[in-house]
C-alpha cells in the first residue's frame, strides 16, 4: 500500500467512525419504518431504534408484544415528530 492509499484509508475509517457516532443520536428514538417488515404486511411500522449496526443499518425494535427486533435502513426510517400541532 502506498502512502497515498495509506492515507485514504485513514480517512474513510475516521469518516466511518464519525457516521457511525452520529447514528448513535438515534438510539431509543421512536420511528416509522417505511421499508419492508418480514413480520407484518403493514407499512409504515413504527418502532424504536435499539442499536447501530453500521454506517447505514439499525437494528429497531418494533412497538406491540411478541415482535422481534429488524434490521432497517437509515434510508427506510422517519422521525416520529413529537410537536404537537
Amino acid at each position: 500500500m502506498n502512502k497515498q492509499e495509506e492515507l485514504e484509508s485513514i480517512r474513510l475509517k475516521s469518516t466511518r467512525a464519525e457516521v457511525i457516532d452520529a447514528n448513535k443520536s438515534m438510539l431509543g428514538l421512536p420511528v416509522w419504518v417505511s421499508g419492508p417488515a418480514h413480520l407484518t404486511d403493514v407499512l409504515p411500522w413504527r418502532g424504536t431504534v435499539t442499536r447501530v449496526v453500521d454506517e447505514e443499518y439499525f437494528i429497531v425494535k418494533p412497538f406491540g408484544r411478541g415482535r422481534r427486533e429488524e434490521k432497517a435502513s437509515m434510508y427506510d426510517l422517519r422521525s416520529v415528530s413529537s410537536k404537537k400541532k
